[in-house]
């Protein structure tokens, strides 16, 4: 009768200890994300700020900027409103076609999140921005493999035009 105690004991403790584990690292997934989350944004922000300052300024002013944004990411664009509604798969065709968005908000869609669009002082024409596999170079694979959270990185020119603010890969 001891030894099935013992046993019993040891099970429990087995069990308690796993679950204890899971829930760990479930949190620390959350936080990873949440931290990911919030230097997207961040990012997105300081490109809005780099925008609106640009333009305030003359014709022919350029700026280059990094831009890096998790992989929750669906997509960054400028819109002519400040509510779009485009779907994840339409996101998706027009990054992978490698088409310009146009408008005087800039836009971040984050995966199972709301649009949020910011109003600038000129009209902005940028390359629609997003995370996609085609997109996912080999460092992002291997981070991938061991855990680390994916980062897509792109350096953007910000190009002053008589339209407004000219964004292009580089």
């Amino acid at each position: 009768m001891k030894s099935i105690s013992t046993w019993f004991w040891i099970i429990g403790s087995i069990f308690a200890g796993l679950l204890i584990f899971s829930t760990a690292i479930m949190q620390l997934h959350q936080t990873m994300k949440s931290s990911s989350e919030k230097e997207t944004l961040e990012k997105f922000r300081s490109l809005q700020l780099q925008i609106d300052s640009l333009c305030w300024t003359t014709i022919g002013n350029q700026r280059k900027f990094e831009l890096s944004f998790a992989e929750m990411v669906e997509g960054i664009y400028a819109s002519e409103t400040k509510h779009p509604s485009f779907s994840s798969e339409y996101l998706l065709e027009k990054i992978n076609s490698n088409e310009i968005s146009e408008g005087k908000y800039l836009c971040i869609k984050i995966k199972n999140k709301r649009v949020e669009c910011i109003e600038n002082s000129c009209n902005v024409s940028i390359p629609y921005l997003g995370a996609t596999k085609e997109n996912l170079p080999l460092q992002s694979l291997l981070d991938k493999i061991l855990g680390r959270p994916i980062v897509f990185k792109y350096i953007l020119l910000l190009n002053r035009t008589s339209f407004g603010v000219n964004i292009s890969i580089t």
